[in-house]
This record gives structure tokens, C-alpha cells and sequence, in this order.
């Protein structure tokens, strides 16, 4: 009927929950059909896990990255290969670790740098 309005959830009336329909995440009811994706691939074919990994633009890493950089550190025994060492190494990245955290960091605080230049053009 005229005038009424739709109760909640039904489509097109937007709920602002997030729903996963079709294999993608969206918000309300809106709907984005899921596709092979650039790793369909590695995750059909080979069995490769695909994860989502999460970083904050300040240099703050996702509970998730911390995990997989630790699991992958104690099985290199948190030590440098001698290349690392002596090529890739500072005085502030003497373990694995420390250097992975480091490279991570430098990629992406050059990324958001790169993001940011365009908007500080147009000021």
C-alpha cells in the first residue's frame, strides 16, 4: 500500500547489518555476486589458504599478520639468512622478525604517501 513503510529487513529497505550472500561481505541488502577472484587458482588447483590481511595506515598490523609473521619466525628461528645480513639488515633489524616488520612497514607507509601526494597537490 501507498505510505507504508517496508518492515524491517525486507529488500530495499536496507537493514545496515553485513550479510554474506553469494560470497562476498556487504552491507544491508545489497548484493555483489562472488567470482573466481586472482587467486581462484592457487586456492582451486594447488589448495593455497587465501588470507585477508589487515593493516592500520599508522603502522599497526592486524592480530591476523602478527600470527602468520611469529609462526614464520620460529620456523627460520627468528635469524637472518647471512644475504639478509649483510644485505638487507640495519642496526635496528637484527632477527627476522624485526626486519620483516620493517620492510612491511616501509612498503606501506610508501603506498599511503603515494595515496596522499594527489590530495596535497589539489590544497
Amino acid at each position: 500500500m501507498e505510505g507504508e513503510r517496508k518492515s524491517k529487513g525486507e529488500r530495499g529497505q536496507g537493514t545496515g547489518r553485513w550479510h554474506t550472500r553469494g560470497g562476498r561481505v556487504v552491507g544491508g541488502d545489497r548484493r555483489i555476486p562472488s567470482y573466481g577472484g586472482d587467486y581462484r587458482y592457487a586456492r582451486e588447483d594447488k589448495g593455497v589458504e587465501v588470507q585477508l590481511l589487515l593493516f592500520e595506515s599508522f603502522g599497526g598490523f592486524a592480530r591476523g599478520v602478527r600470527e602468520i609473521l611469529r609462526k614464520a619466525a620460529d620456523v627460520l628461528q627468528n635469524k637472518l639468512t647471512r644475504a639478509q645480513y649483510l644485505d638487507e639488515a640495519t642496526w635496528t633489524t637484527k632477527s627476522w622478525l624485526g626486519l620483516q616488520r620493517q620492510r612491511i612497514s616501509v612498503v606501506l607507509h610508501t603506498a599511503i604517501a603515494e595515496q596522499a601526494a594527489p590530495v596535497v597537490y589539489l590544497c
